[in-house]
């Protein structure tokens, strides 16, 4: 996980560093010519004050010997000491070709001009200056290059940032899935009307080996139970992949144990009415971050029960395994489910997602046929929801109770699944247990 545009901060604090070091030159380059400025007028005035004596009259000697000694400098660059008519009475200096600021001084004796001082100061240049600066121009690198470490490790997204932003981009790949089954099964949509409208152009449809309509159609026709877990405080994007993966596996397993117990429970209804067809359930999507899916074909009039049935079974050992598990002080989440089936040209993946997120904890919603809702009204009490915010809303239906026989036997499946492989009197006394808390918690 970089930080967010690196490249950028990167060039500014490059631009910040140039412009540090230009003015860090600029500033020097100013205080070394006012200084320059003061120490020029008062050696000139020294030099005049000094050379009055050997200019009336001139004696050149000496002349030279005080201009060797104002040039043992290293900051000046030449020295002249004239007459007054200009000729050159002696010279000296360290650097005679090199430019400089010049200062000039005329030396005067009762108001006349004598002679006339002529000083050269060397002025640095900009290598120079920088040769001069090297330890604040170095301590300024390595306080941008401070700057850009801490950068990278404050601006660095944390954990909960970067999973919410998978959570997000995982969402938006689901709505491009569901779109993209929406522009399919509206394309199939059209192709059945033209057919319709010339019969004789009506495809055949595929079969398989076993003379059974295709796998594809099957699929687009099948219900869909969607379980999603109930998240508020996105406590799903803070979790490690050493918390993560046991709970989803915990779910995964539970999910797995009420398949099997709702399975044996339509096989013995089966077998006492003496027909009948199995539901054929499977798992389309394991427990994830998104939840899980769990698929039956809408062509088996009992697969709409086993799917609702399923859910509320699901939903009421994830309850109990959300209070036992905050008890001690572990992670876990409600969950809430929702079925629907292929209406209005789009697939039951795509109604189920988004009817999710309208359904509260340990809740189930349907989306059904006016059949299907027929069929489930025998097992089931439905009402409708209290503020419909959309179509699907207001078409949908919430699960409110079941019958005796239906509660009867989620009540023992999730006796038979919580209690596991422990002994019949211990199984008995841990769910009496388990009651008693949740009648205390409630």
């Amino acid at each position: 996980m970089n930080a967010p545009r690196q490249g950028l901060y990167a060039s500014l604090l490059i631009i910040s560093f140039a412009v540090h070091v230009i003015l860090m030159v600029h500033t020097t380059n100013h205080q070394l010519g006012h200084t320059r400025a003061i120490q020029g007028e008062l050696m000139t005035r020294q030099l005049a004050d000094d050379s009055l004596a050997m200019l009336a009259p001139v004696d050149t000697v000496s002349l030279a010997l005080m201009a060797n000694r104002y040039t043992g400098r290293p900051d000046v660059a030449s020295l002249k000491i004239m007459a007054a008519d200009g000729r050159v009475l002696t010279s000296s200096g360290n650097a005679p070709t090199r430019s400089g600021q010049v200062f000039n001084k005329k030396v005067m004796l009762d108001q006349k001009p004598i002679g006339q001082i002529e000083l050269t100061l060397i002025q640095p240049s900009i290598g120079e200056m920088i040769r001069t600066q090297w330890l604040p121009l170095l301590l300024s690198l390595l306080t941008h290059i401070i700057l850009w470490l801490l950068y990278r490790v404050a601006a660095r997204p944390t954990r909960r940032e970067y999973l919410a932003t998978l959570a997000r981009e995982q969402q938006l790949q689901e709505q491009l899935l569901a779109l993209k089954l929406h522009a399919e099964q509206t394309q199939k949509n059209a192709v059945i009307a033209r057919a319709m409208a010339n019969p004789a152009e009506i495809p055949k449809p595929a079969q398989g080996n076993n003379g059974n309509p295709s796998s594809t159609d099957a699929a687009d026709s099948a219900l869909i139970l969607r379980i999603g877990f109930v998240d508020p405080k996105q406590l799903l994007g803070t979790l490690s992949p050493g918390l993560a993966r046991p709970y989803f596996s915990l779910c995964q397993t539970l999910l797995e144990q009420a398949i099997q117990q709702n399975r044996q429970h339509f096989e013995a209804l089966e077998t006492k009415a003496q027909g009948g067809q199995p539901v054929e359930c499977k798992i389309v999507q394991p427990f994830g971050e998104s939840g899980a899916m769990i698929s039956a074909p809408s062509s088996n009039p009992q697969s709409a029960l086993f799917l609702a049935q399923l859910g509320q079974l699901f939903n009421l050992l994830t309850d109990v395994v959300y209070r036992r598990h905050r008890e001690i002080k572990r992670f876990a989440l409600h969950t809430r489910t929702a079925l629907a089936e292929p209406q209005h040209n789009q697939p039951a993946q795509a109604l189920a997602q988004s009817l999710i997120h309208q359904v509260e904890a340990n809740q189930l919603a349907v989306h059904l046929t006016d059949d299907q809702v027929l069929n489930l009204q025998q097992y089931f009490q439905l009402s409708a929801f209290d503020s419909p915010t959309d179509a699907q809303t207001r078409e949908a239906l919430l699960v409110t109770a079941m019958n005796v026989d239906g509660a009867r036997f989620v009540s023992k499946a999730r006796e038979r699944i919580l209690a596991g492989d422990k002994p019949a009197n211990a199984r008995v006394s841990g769910q009496q247990q388990a009651d008693t808390a949740e009648d205390g918690e409630e």
